[in-house]
Order: structure tokens, then C-alpha cells, then sequence
């Protein structure tokens, strides 16, 4: 997995945001094991993720959540940049990262825990970051999807999650 060093090689110590562990933690109670080293994730990774909302709701904020027969107590990570209403959330008992969507409330699985999803968000962005594009591009970014879901595979457990959709509208075609 990504150390700490790593996530500071890429994003800068300056576009990292650390979950308040101090202030939280009464809703998290999972562990650290589910966790990113020092609770690190990006402020942002074009096109996948942003801690940079609109206001309503603030990064860390906690949230009780009924969703059809489903309820939760989640902490906000952040959102979908392009559509705030979708929120990564974790939940804080189990460390799982869930997506929650605002306008009519459902939630989703993205990963089995917070570490995969900062490793996930890692790993696509050094790809972004490194791709060159070409006749081989769509054959790589299987390949990196292969790869995280031998890491997490409730991630793409099947072609409705959000992994497995952000690779097949996004990734895949950049």
C-alpha cells in the first residue's frame, strides 16, 4: 500500500487534508487499520474527487442517515466534482467509503475502506499524471482496473459501482 511519503510525493503537503481523528473520534471507532497513513487524502483528483464543496456541507461533517431501510452515521470526505450531490462519506463503525447521493438518499459502496480509497484515488491519479495517451491507453487503464480490483474488489463488484463507472465513462477514455 501508499505511505504517507508517497501521497506527499504526488498531491504536496499543502493539497492533503488529514481526517480529524481528534474531533472525530467518537464517530469513528473502526480503527486505524481501515485508514490512510496519518488519515491523509487529497484535497482534489480531477474529475473523481473534491474536499472543495459548495458550503451546504463541510468536509468531516457528520451526518445521521436514513436511506430507505438503511441508516448510518457518516463523516463527509467530500463529493463528485462535477455533481455535489454525490458525497463520499465513511463509515466510521466499519471504515468502509460509502457514496451517498443528497436529492433522493441511497448509498452505495465505493470501497471496503477508507485506505483503498485514498490508494485507489493514488494510483489513478499517478496514472493521469503519467499516461501518454495513445493506441495502448484503453488497454492500461484495464490493466490499473485489474490491479485495483485484485486490491479491493467490492469495488467493482459488478458494472453499476462507482469504480466501475468512473473507469468505463471516464478513464478509460481520457
Amino acid at each position: 500500500m501508499t505511505s504517507y511519503e508517497d501521497l506527499v510525493a504526488l498531491w504536496g503537503e499543502d493539497w492533503i487534508v488529514h481526517l480529524p481523528i481528534d474531533r472525530l473520534g467518537d464517530e469513528v471507532t473502526c480503527g486505524p487499520e481501515p485508514l490512510p497513513p496519518y488519515g491523509a487524502l487529497p484535497i482534489e483528483v480531477p474529475l473523481l474527487f473534491t474536499t472543495l464543496l459548495d458550503g451546504k456541507i463541510d468536509p468531516f461533517s457528520v451526518l445521521d442517515i436514513s436511506a430507505g431501510d438503511q441508516a448510518a452515521r457518516l463523516v463527509t470526505l467530500g463529493a463528485v466534482p462535477a455533481d455535489h450531490d454525490l458525497l463520499f462519506c465513511l463509515d466510521g463503525a466499519s471504515g468502509r467509503v460509502l457514496l451517498l447521493q443528497l436529492s433522493k438518499p441511497g448509498l452505495e459502496v465505493v470501497n471496503s475502506s477508507m485506505r483503498a480509497f485514498v490508494e485507489f484515488l493514488y494510483r489513478v491519479a499517478r496514472f493521469v499524471r503519467d499516461e501518454k495517451g495513445g493506441e495502448q491507453h484503453e488497454a492500461r487503464a484495464r490493466e490499473l482496473q485489474r490491479e485495483l480490483a485484485e486490491t479491493d474488489p467490492e469495488a467493482f463488484a459488478d458494472a453499476e459501482t462507482w469504480w466501475s463507472m468512473a473507469f468505463d465513462l471516464r478513464l478509460a477514455r481520457l
